[in-house]
């Protein structure tokens, strides 16, 4: 809900919802036949069909993880993984901002993390909150 407390975001992020397809030439994943397909999907949870499709009201946020590991320092073995979210609603030259990317953590390790689930646990918990619906009252005063 924070993203939309900021026009200037929520403007931004109107840019999935606004976007014109020219099915001749793929600009982005806004006119490819997957995503098109979801829009006129209902959700289901487990076996629980939702009342609402893929990204059919103005609010929803399309989310894209990244994660990738790095060594910090020259001559260390050690390697850090950071765990990035990016909001596919933005224009695909805005995503990987340093301004739009949510850092959901930092994994360290000497090697590559045995367990990379455990970390992404809590993500996908509330990922998983958030597919059912919130309130959408904060957005309606907008």
């Amino acid at each position: 809900m924070a993203l939309y407390s900021n026009p200037k975001m929520v403007e931004k992020m109107q840019y999935c919802h606004n976007f014109w397809s020219n099915k001749a030439i793929v600009q982005d994943l806004y006119n490819r036949m997957i995503y098109n397909s979801l829009c006129s999907t209902y959700m289901n949870i487990g076996e629980t069909e939702q009342p609402h499709c893929f990204f059919k009201s103005d609010t929803d946020i399309a989310l894209g993880l990244a994660t990738d590991g790095f060594v910090p320092f020259r001559n260390c073995k050690q390697t850090c993984w950071p765990i990035l979210i990016y909001n596919l609603n933005l224009p695909p030259d805005k995503h990987f901002l340093m301004e739009n990317l949510i850092c959901i953590g930092v994994v360290p390790d000497p090697k590559k993390p045995k367990d990379f689930n455990s970390f992404l646990y809590p993500f996908v918990s509330e990922s998983l909150e958030l597919a059912f619906g919130i309130n959408d009252d904060a957005h309606e005063g907008a």
